[in-house]
């Protein structure tokens, strides 16, 4: 690949993050259409990269390419985000039943230094933050798994899930409730009852969707 290839590879990967994250702060909405002139100005380039960075995003679920209309902000149906997160309960389900009765201590600390920075960033109602760590405390669940296939398949669902998940968070008591159930689930997990941190796991999940379907 030319050196410039490279360059422009680089730039389209900056522009889908940078919208991506504009998504997720809910300065994006769905149906909004995204203008490749726009972000060529705004990044003083030539629309090639910026068509790139829609490609990465169509490949992501996050954005779609309708007739006449261009590429706009994905919208998600309830059946699709019921799916998200019934296929995130399955891999997370699986990825503690791989656990036995026991866990590293050393993964239950990490653990647990999650949660006090969960616990900090509510107390400030800091949104986008608590989506972030949120994002990682169930990346921890799956990592416990120790089985890369797994980690893999959850890590497809990416972006998406993530802007879903932040949606449940618009009204601190979201954020409190599913820290709140953070907690019970790393106490079940550090007295080895797994049975009992699935169990939270499904009730959460359910939680989550509940939240977000009140928002939409």
């Amino acid at each position: 690949m030319k050196r410039d290839e490279h360059l422009d590879m680089s730039l389209s990967t900056l522009i889908a993050d940078k919208i991506a994250e504009e998504i997720i702060s809910g300065k994006l909405h769905p149906g909004d259409k995204l203008i490749e002139g726009k972000y060529a100005e705004e990044f003083k380039i030539s629309r090639a990269p910026v068509r790139e960075a829609f490609f990465l995003l169509i490949n992501d679920g996050l954005v779609e390419r309708i007739p006449r209309r261009g590429t706009v902000i994905k919208g998600y149906s309830k059946q699709e985000m019921y799916d998200l997160f019934e296929i995130r309960l399955l891999l997370e389900n699986m990825s503690l039943s791989r656990i036995g009765q026991t866990i590293d201590p050393e993964v239950l600390i990490q653990i647990e230094s999650m949660i006090s920075r969960m616990e900090d960033v509510v107390s400030r109602v800091k949104t986008s933050d608590y989506a972030t760590l949120n994002t990682e405390f169930h990346k921890s669940l799956i990592r416990l798994s120790g089985s890369e296939v797994i980690v893999n398949l959850y890590n497809r669902l990416g972006t998406p899930l993530k802007t879903l998940q932040k949606i449940s968070f618009i009204e601190t008591k979201g954020m409190e409730q599913s820290l709140h159930e953070h907690k019970q689930i790393f106490k079940a997990l550090k007295n080895g009852e797994i049975s009992l941190a699935q169990s939270i796991l499904k009730h959460h999940n359910q939680h989550v969707i509940d939240r977000i379907e009140k928002a939409l």
